[in-house]
């Protein structure tokens, strides 16, 4: 199994901004190898790897990896490890960014429970941090070619000027035949 996340900046220098990220362990912090990077100079409350996003047989959970500034989940400190809900508000640190996180397992590397219209919400395509080809703006989706669907080929646009043409004499027609008539 494969986690997909989307991570909600809610407060901080990234505050409104959407990442998705595929995979675990996702690392949360400053450092370049963290997959949830916080800028080094803004968000000084945040430890270079300050917590990572594990999933295992008990289901998702957030490790404080010795954080100065520790780790909140809905609002309570963590100690060490802590079980992370759908959905689920983090900090990081009592003065750090807080995140929202929405997270559903996908199926044999494909997640299908997202391929729908989200009209929950409409995000601002500016704010969206990786460029993503999705049907819900919110998710990675996968193109025809990596899915092994070949596409419809185009079909071409009807010429424009033979049908004026026949339409032109066609009306000639029914004009002249009125006038003689």
């Amino acid at each position: 199994m494969a986690i997909e996340l989307t991570v909600t900046h809610l407060t901080g220098s990234k505050q409104s901004k959407v990442e998705c990220v595929r995979g675990a362990p996702i690392w949360f912090g400053r450092a370049e190898k963290c997959q949830i990077r916080f800028d080094p100079t803004e968000d000084l409350k945040v430890s270079a790897i300050h917590a990572e996003l594990r999933e295992g047989e008990e289901g998702v959970t957030l490790h404080d990896l010795d954080s100065r500034n520790g780790v909140l989940l809905d609002g309570e400190r963590i100690d060490g490890v802590a079980s992370v809900a759908n959905r689920s508000t983090i900090q990081l640190g009592h003065e750090g960014p807080r995140l929202r996180l929405e997270f559903e397992e996908a199926l044999g590397g494909i997640s299908f429970g997202r391929v729908r219209k989200d009209t929950r919400r409409k995000l601002d395509k500016n704010k969206i941090l990786a460029p993503l080809l999705s049907t819900d703006e919110s998710m990675p989706a996968y193109t025809p070619e990596q899915l092994g669907v070949a596409e419809e080929p185009e079909k071409p646009e009807p010429p424009l000027v033979p049908i004026a043409i026949a339409l032109g004499v066609v009306l000639l027609l029914v004009i002249l035949s009125f006038a003689f008539s």
